[in-house]
């Protein structure tokens, strides 16, 4: 496998990230109305190498002091390798219902 390179997204990105957050949406349970196009880069470390540039661009050019994430059971051995814990105040939701 060749070198993951890590980038911030640009304008052009936009049909792919908004993609990407369809597939994370439909990971969670969310009808998206469309098929998982990207099966084939699925367990190649994208994600990781996404996240730990997240993890950079918070600790070094933010203030922000805590990072929150909801993830599905396939991320979650990523995050726990990366130092996220569970804590003792789960998200919750209300969807309401007219």
């Amino acid at each position: 496998m060749t070198e993951i390179e890590v980038r911030r997204a640009k304008p052009d990105d936009a049909e792919a990230l908004v993609r990407l957050r369809a597939l994370m949406l439909a990971a969670v349970g969310v009808d998206v109305g469309a098929e998982d196009a990207s099966p084939a880069f699925r367990w190649r470390g994208l994600a990781k190498a996404c996240v730990i540039a997240l993890l950079d661009w918070y600790r070094d050019e933010t203030e922000a002091g805590q990072i929150e994430l909801h993830a599905t059971e396939q991320g979650d051995s990523l995050y726990r390798a990366l130092g996220f814990v569970e804590t003792s105040y789960p998200a919750q939701r209300l969807t309401i219902v007219r």
